[in-house]
């Protein structure tokens, strides 16, 4: 707010850091407490933000990556984020799909659970194929038969 006050002429660029600096607390806890995570049998589901709220759905067949990172900050309180990464997601930009400080452990097996997953929702998937062109494939023989 000092170099705003010296770079322009408005006379109330104090004041209105003073008027917002006890809001900052209110919006942070608010920020906090919407963050989440949920796991489904098809999905996970991560959600962030108070004031501008991101739900994403991300299916375990589109995840190429998932980790969890910790920052200088989340060790010291024994937290850590998850970010499932698919393709169609900037990591440049951060808008890949994250799940914001939760407990370190917890998300060491969150991240398990949605690797664990993604192989089983990709053997189903690769099943099903094999089973349709088999299915094709003797269609296709009873009709050249026939």
């Amino acid at each position: 707010m000092f170099a705003a006050d010296r770079a322009t002429t408005l006379p109330f660029a104090w004041y209105a850091a003073a008027v917002l600096l006890p809001a900052a607390p209110v919006a942070a806890h608010l920020k906090w407490a919407n963050l989440g995570y949920d796991v489904q049998p098809e999905y996970v589901v991560l959600r962030e933000g108070f004031w501008t709220r991101t739900t994403t759905v991300v299916p375990y067949y589109r995840v190429q990556t998932v980790l969890d990172s910790r920052t200088v900050f989340q060790r010291r309180r024994d937290l850590a984020t998850l970010v499932v990464d698919t393709a169609g997601t900037s990591g440049l930009t951060g808008g890949q799909p994250r799940a914001l400080d939760i407990d370190a452990e917890r998300a060491a097996d969150l991240r398990r659970t949605v690797a664990d997953r993604l192989q089983a929702e990709l053997a189903r998937r690769r099943d099903e194929r094999r089973r349709e062109r088999i299915r094709s494939i003797e269609s296709a023989t009873a009709d050249a038969a026939a």
